[in-house]
């Protein structure tokens, strides 16, 4: 059996002194598993976050097959310097080599997945790229049945002031509805809010509202997504976390 796709490599591991096992998602496959033999030349290709053609061979399609990989595009020289982008390309391939069921074909995942890609390869704006890592996320908890409901008020309130997101039930609510509860829901930033609510699109997205988005995806994998290890464990979106959270209060210092 064989067949050729595009894809983005994922996770890699060394399999003795000269092979490499390399999980890929594939444009028409999902995710996959292949060998590539010589770690010396395949090495520099195969880092996660990179975009691919790959030829996959094997007997049978659950089998490890053979792996012939070329380049497309390369995101290394982008993230080399920047370890806030270096740990979001961690925690992203965590959650699909984790999460994703193998050979489970999401054009609309893998496309949510390249564009994000692309996105961290071009733009040095952390706000802008951060605003799309939020969005992957948001998908991704969609397509794993856990999708957030932010089209109307879960009070039956006015639809174009949602701020809040419930953390019971996943659904936005309005300022005026969640006013008595506003300590205990989730911040919706206005980018994510639909479009029929103006005010979303009115300013530039800030770092509070990168913070707040952040923070609700994370509650959302903790509760519907992440093992009770996972969540002690993912460390990369932490250190990444960090970093936002220390370039907040510098800002906020220098405001003051």
């Amino acid at each position: 059996m064989e067949w050729q796709d595009e894809a983005i490599v994922i996770r890699t591991a060394k399999q003795g002194n000269n092979a490499l096992i390399v999980d890929i998602m594939t444009k028409e496959r999902g995710i996959c598993s292949g060998i590539i033999r010589g770690v010396k030349n395949a090495l520099p290709i195969c880092q996660p976050g990179n975009k691919v053609e790959v030829r996959w061979s094997g007997r049978l399609a659950e089998q490890l097959g053979r792996l012939e990989i070329d380049l497309i595009r390369t995101i290394i020289p982008a993230i080399f310097q920047d370890a806030m982008k270096m740990h979001a390309v961690t925690a992203i391939s965590m959650l699909l080599s984790r999460h994703i069921p193998p050979r489970q074909t999401d054009q609309i995942l893998y496309a949510s997945c390249n564009h994000f890609f692309d996105v961290i390869n071009i733009e040095q704006d952390p706000l802008v790229w951060l605003a799309t890592y939020v969005e992957f996320e948001l998908y991704l908890l969609s397509t794993l049945g856990y999708g957030l409901d932010v089209s109307t008020c879960a009070g039956a309130g006015e639809p174009a002031q949602l701020v809040y997101v419930s953390p019971k039930t996943g659904r936005s609510v309005c300022k005026f509805c969640g006013a008595p509860w506003h300590n205990r829901l989730l911040h919706l930033p206005p980018w994510l809010r639909p479009q029929t609510d103006k005010t979303s699109t009115s300013k530039p997205i800030d770092i509070r509202e990168i913070i707040d988005g952040l923070t609700l995806t994370r509650y959302f994998l903790d509760k519907c997504v992440l093992t009770r290890w996972e969540r002690s464990g993912f460390t990369a979106r932490e250190q990444m976390m960090t970093l936002i959270m220390r370039q907040h209060d510098e800002l906020a210092g220098m405001e003051a």
